[in-house]
């Protein structure tokens, strides 16, 4: 499944979407996210959501360099193969298709200038790399709450 195929969603409600999310983790940055190996990230196959737990759900979900599947979906190797030779990934925030480059790169995550520019404008006293982070933990328990939130 490439996300050729998939409808965009428009400029603007990307932007409110992100700065909704961006100042929503930076707001709730005391509340303690516990411990242990967990998270939610933007498969790089197909763009949804997944989520994985524990070493050994990090290690299969992550298994292949970039997040692909996590616990709810899994694609072949040949989606997976083509998503390691592609020259793009996909933005943690925003899911924005971004060129591969170390300006894009942000830990293990990837952003695009849009999503950096605004984390920097609404969060200007945290690291990315620390927003992402509590990100990908904010998602796991979001999925995992009643109602499933919709992105």
């Amino acid at each position: 499944m490439s996300l050729e195929g998939k409808r965009k969603e428009p400029p603007d409600r990307r932007q409110a979407f992100r700065v909704r999310t961006i100042r929503r983790i930076a707001n709730r940055w005391e509340e303690n996210t516990g411990q242990g190996i967990y998270g939610g990230e933007a498969c790089q196959v197909c763009g949804e959501f997944g989520t994985f737990m524990g070493l050994w759900g990090a290690v299969a979900s992550h298994r292949h360099g970039p997040f692909t599947g996590g616990v709810r979906h899994r694609h072949d190797d040949q989606e997976v193969a083509e998503v390691k030779r592609s020259r793009s990934r996909l933005c943690e925030v925003c899911r924005a298709r971004v060129r591969r480059g170390p300006e894009a790169q942000c830990g293990r995550s990837w952003l695009c200038p849009t999503c950096h520019e605004t984390i920097a404008r609404e969060a200007p006293e945290r690291e990315a790399s620390d927003l992402l982070q509590r990100l990908c933990r904010w998602r796991y328990w979001r999925m995992y709450s009643r109602p499933t939130p919709r992105w």
